[in-house]
């Protein structure tokens, strides 16, 4: 009999991104972060935030996973297929501008993702607790699909935190979502003046995260043809459109 396999190809990119002309960016605060993906294979990722009260940049890069995604079983239907995201990320929100910004890349180039620094909506809960040292309160919200519970400090007179999570009275310390997929523990605060250079991004393609996500796709699902091509005799295989699971679920158009 032959086997029919459907292969669901979750997010995740490689890459190396170009440098040009750049431009010298000081900020007064640096908060480190342990920050963890769970998409089928737990990553962990080295993560700092370097910030103004205008400006923020988040940078996260991979280190090392702590599970290996699942071998394929005959006696299934569904493939999952895992690899690891090994690209420098470069977050840049400027509110002055009212955009955040990020370079990444796709099919061998790279392109430029850009949106308004988003509207978050906060619910502040009663619980403190104490992280690295400072006392804490925990506010909630739904943000980009997924509910985050966050853990800020007013003693960090900033309202930034990793990633896009921002808009709180204080620094975010501590961060996850409730399917336990994504992560961000503080390790690290630094007070003091923080040099970052910003690539110019006036050199690339920029595109929305709507149409990015939709030209991943599309190159991902041409990938997983190719390779089902491949398979041996005995196996017919069925690629549905590919699936990105990545840290936004949902994003604005």
């Amino acid at each position: 009999m032959i086997r029919h396999k459907f292969l669901i190809l979750f997010f995740a990119l490689t890459g190396f991104l170009p440098i040009f002309a750049q431009k010298t960016y000081h900020f007064p605060l640096t908060i480190t972060y342990d920050m963890y993906l769970n998409f089928n294979k737990r990553q962990q990722m080295d993560a700092r935030l370097s910030c103004s009260g205008e400006a923020a940049c988040y940078t996260y890069r991979y280190i090392r996973d702590y599970s290996h995604a699942d071998e394929p079983n005959p006696e299934i239907d569904t493939w999952t297929l895992a690899v690891s995201d090994t690209t420098q990320h470069v977050l840049w929100c400027d509110k002055a501008l009212n955009e955040c910004s990020e370079l990444n890349p796709l099919a061998g180039r790279t392109v430029r993702l850009a949106e308004p620094v988003p509207v978050i909506r906060w619910t502040m809960e009663k619980d403190t607790r104490e992280i690295e040292g400072f006392r804490c309160q925990k506010a909630t919200c739904r943000f980009r699909g997924r509910n985050y519970t966050a853990w800020f400090t007013t003693d960090i007179p900033c309202n930034w935190g990793p990633w896009k999570l921002h808009g709180l009275p204080g620094a975010i310390l501590e961060a996850y979502d409730d399917t336990n997929e994504v992560s961000f523990y503080a390790t690290g605060v630094k007070r003091g003046e923080t040099t970052v250079e910003r690539a110019d991004e006036s050199a690339y393609r920029c595109l929305t995260m709507k149409e990015y996500h939709e030209q991943v796709a599309e190159k991902l699902s041409e990938n997983m043809k190719r390779l089902a091509s491949r398979m041996g005799e005995g196996f017919k295989v069925n690629v549905s459109k590919a699936k990105i699971k990545s840290i936004e679920l949902e994003y604005d158009e």
